[in-house]
């Protein structure tokens, strides 16, 4: 899992098929509770960006981010899902889908 940098993010956009960024927060009870499951997931051949809520503000609000944790599955630089909360993002990771 790759912390976040702005540059390397742009980087990674134009060169990788699929990234998957990862929203969490300090005070979430929820994130804490997954936290460890977080950290050992690693899609194939993905690229895992962990975003903290204190950053990147610009991109959680375009990609309409409104609580903790999330994960935006971005593939050739378009949305194509978005799970939030703990239930959707623990199916995301175990299943590759947050079962909407």
């Amino acid at each position: 899992m790759k912390q976040y940098s702005q540059k390397e993010l742009i980087e990674d956009l134009e060169r990788e098929d699929t990234l998957y960024l990862y929203f969490t927060s300090k005070g979430c009870g929820p994130c804490k509770e997954i936290k460890m499951l977080a950290e050992a997931w690693e899609p194939k051949q993905s690229i895992v960006y962990l975003i903290n809520a204190d950053e990147a503000h610009d991109l959680q609000q375009e990609l309409e981010i409104v609580g903790y944790p999330t994960i935006a599955v971005v593939k050739d630089k378009d949305l194509i899902e978005l799970a939030q909360g703990k239930e959707q993002v623990f199916n995301l990771m175990m299943n590759g889908k947050s079962n909407k």
